[in-house]
């Protein structure tokens, strides 16, 4: 058994090319980030 979310980050890995994916987590990365910060104190 696999979990489904892995599954699909192992295929999003396959298909994209380095440069792209290493873009797309950036891009990710960004957004937690400036999620977490809008929270109050």
């Amino acid at each position: 058994y696999k979990n489904s979310k892995f599954w699909s980050a192992d295929r999003i890995t396959v298909d994209a090319k380095p440069q792209r994916l290493k873009e797309d987590y950036q891009n990710q990365l960004n957004r937690i980030w400036a999620w977490l910060e809008s929270w109050p104190d």
